[in-house]
């Protein structure tokens, strides 16, 4: 699940999935997303519904040709359909749910397979471009489910019919290319950015545009991500947008790893004595939106890390304000060096930055055990005397946190129990060290 946003405002998309999606049930399942509700610089046009007849008719006609229509759909069962079509041809531009789903938009969000992609294709062949434009009661079109769902094959063939498909906006100024984004589907992210000419159109502004850029960076679509702050680098000085995307980052190390070569090349380079790991496109991502950040008036940087204040109550009832979402702080909970070292490369002083509780980035480190972090220390030569006695609001200094997480730390029977002692005492021997 990808973290709540700590500031930058996202909409609300309501997709109504088919019920292959639904274990096989002939219902479909609101999916809510997100929280806050944008402001797009134009109201969107209203919905183009599809004819209601079919749905809000006789139960029976539905029963005897509506319902056949959908599980055809589901199956890929063209044989079925056209005989039906044949005789209704009208019936291609027909809702066949109550949440007014077209033929094609039922196969669309079906599951991609053979017979489905071929029912698409036959569908299409023998719709007209308008036809594919139509839309359910939340303004979605059969690409935005099927974007939705990450099925290419299916968005391809529609697209190929009506190249207008990806432009045309769902509910709260969603677009397909950020349907498929919020639902972490890559290869469909990089078919529709690859035709959105760079994001560009009526429908597109720097909030839609900045909602895709933050759900590909929680969804770990970072080729697409570097193009979008590549394109659009506007983006990266976007307030609410940069403290959500730097969030995204920080609670990823496992990102932030360097990339190792295919076994073919890295012998190649070991011949030729090249290095053998890349940067990775996290690392990328992060330098070039930090390098803009970093220019910004030291109070807007301190914004940006520090996120929208927060009120919580604590346990005599008193509600204190406070910022938990500081940027700098997860990264080290969670114990992304590299992410830290970046930042302090172009800002130093953040390595005097102090939490809510008064702990600098070092005490949290000892807390939480993060010993890559706590060694960044002895980097920064003889302000390491000056940082090491700092204490936070109770008093407590770096001593304190070693010897607090050791009485606190559940040591489990077994063969490691030994093991686990000596290593809670080495973070004892190093800061007495100190």
């Amino acid at each position: 699940m990808s973290q709540p946003s700590a500031g930058y405002s996202h909409p609300i998309p309501v997709i109504h999935l088919s019920h292959h999606h639904q274990q096989q049930q002939q219902t479909h399942t609101v999916v809510p997303i997100a929280v806050g509700a944008p402001h797009p610089p134009m109201p969107p046009p209203p919905p183009n519904l599809p004819c209601t007849d079919l749905v809000e008719g006789s139960r029976e006609e539905y029963i005897m040709v509506g319902v056949p229509l959908y599980e055809a759909a589901l199956k890929g069962d063209w044989k079925t359909a056209k005989r039906i079509l044949d005789e209704k041809p009208d019936l291609i531009h027909f809702a066949i749910t109550e949440n007014y789903e077209t033929l094609l938009h039922v196969a669309a969000s079906a599951e991609s397979t053979k017979a489905v992609e071929e029912f698409v294709l036959n569908l299409v062949n023998m719709m007209d471009k308008k036809d594919l434009k139509l839309q359910n009661k939340n303004y979605d079109t059969a690409l935005s489910l099927a974007a939705a769902v990450g099925n290419v094959k299916t968005a391809k063939i529609m697209v190929n019919k009506n190249p207008a498909l990806p432009e045309i906006p769902s509910r709260h100024e969603t677009m397909p290319l950020y349907l498929a984004a919020l639902f972490a589907k890559p290869e469909m992210v990089r078919y529709l950015y690859g035709i959105s000419k760079k994001m560009s159109g009526d429908y597109w502004s720097n909030d839609n545009r900045g909602w895709v850029l933050h759900k590909c960076v929680e969804a770990e679509i970072f080729d697409v991500a570097l193009n979008i702050v590549n394109d659009c680098p506007k983006l990266t000085i976007k307030k609410g947008l940069v403290t959500d995307v730097l969030l995204a980052l920080a609670h990823k190390p496992h990102a932030f790893k360097p990339k190792k070569p295919h076994i073919i090349f890295r012998i190649i380079n070991s011949v030729f004595a090249v290095p053998d790991k890349k940067e990775s496109e996290a690392v990328q991502l992060l330098r070039i939106i930090w390098k803009n950040v970093a220019k910004l008036p030291k109070g807007e940087i301190d914004d940006i890390l520090r996120g929208p204040p927060v009120t919580i109550t604590l346990k005599d009832g008193k509600k204190m304000r406070g910022y938990h979402s500081r940027v700098l702080f997860v990264a080290t909970k969670m114990g992304n060096t590299r992410f830290i070292v970046e930042l302090i490369r172009l800002y130093p002083d953040l390595i005097w930055k102090k939490d809510d509780k008064g702990k600098t980035i070092f005490h949290l480190a000892i807390k939480c055990r993060q010993a890559k972090i706590y060694n960044l220390l002895y980097e920064i030569g003889a302000m390491k005397e000056i940082i090491t006695p700092i204490t936070d609001r109770k008093g407590n200094n770096m001593l304190h946190m070693a010897a607090y997480k050791a009485n606190r730390r559940k040591i489990h029977n077994g063969s490691g129990v030994a093991f686990e002692i000596q290593r809670e005492l080495l973070w004892f021997k190093v800061n007495l060290s100190f």
